[in-house]
């Protein structure tokens, strides 16, 4: 009977992801297929054709092949994710790098990212799956500013309750924050506020915490009313 249970309970969380893909690719195969008609007949007009206009239509079914490639991946990394392969990692130096890789497209969104970073706070960590966790965290936190605005990039030591020096990475937005009744399900498995959304980057951030013996928490900003996000590990001693 418990096997039954499993069993069950596997086919409805796969029945759940398979309708919850379907839905999401759904939208993008639609704006494809329209804008591919909408090219065709401006390629039939031969001498009218509108160069301009056909950029556009190009440039529409690129970003919609590009969401379909980002749910693809993000629903493969959830049901195939890597097993961690942890070294002596230097925080700092981690964030560093991920914001300046994405600081110009930040800037075009007229995001001011800050990077504030504690100078030699290290971890046991897997570097690639805290970058994807971070990368994951920023693009929340720019989602939530539409029109812009400042964005912290923090790495910092705390102390937990139980004594132990934890490893903190967190940013924070300079958007509205997130309504107290949806709190509680940000982090689920295909669970997303966002209209295009597909609820899994957070999940994924989660199950990299877990990973590192870790937490993930949405905690009170620190330098307005935004989303603070913070992932805490156990911290490696000072080189």
């Amino acid at each position: 009977q418990r096997e039954d249970l499993a069993r069950s309970e596997r086919l409805a969380a796969l029945g759940h992801m398979a309708a919850r893909m379907a839905h999401e690719v759904r939208t993008p195969l639609s704006s494809i297929g329209l804008n591919a008609d909408l090219l065709g007949d401006e390629l039939a007009a031969g001498a009218r054709l509108d160069p301009t206009e056909a950029r556009e239509l190009v440039r529409a079914i690129s970003g919609e092949v590009e969401r379909l490639r980002d749910i693809t991946e993000g629903y493969l990394d959830r049901a195939r994710p890597a097993p961690a392969q942890h070294q002596r990692v230097l925080l700092g130096e981690l964030a560093g790098s991920l914001h300046d890789f994405v600081r110009s497209e930040l800037e075009r969104r007229g995001v001011d990212a800050r990077l504030l970073a504690d100078p030699d706070v290290w971890a046991e960590a897997d570097a690639s799956l805290l970058r994807q966790a971070l990368w994951n965290l920023l693009r929340n936190a720019w989602e939530a500013m539409p029109d812009g605005g400042p964005l912290w990039l923090e790495v910092r030591l705390r102390k937990a309750e139980s004594g132990e020096t934890q490893a903190v990475l967190a940013v924070e937005d300079g958007g509205p924050g997130v309504p107290e009744a949806e709190r509680e399900v940000i982090f689920q498995p295909f669970t997303t506020t966002k209209d295009r959304g597909t609820g899994i980057g957070l999940a994924l951030v989660r199950e990299v915490a877990m990973a590192h013996r870790g937490t993930i928490a949405l905690v009170a900003g620190r330098h307005g009313q935004g989303a603070r996000f913070e992932l805490a590990m156990p911290a490696a001693p000072r080189s």
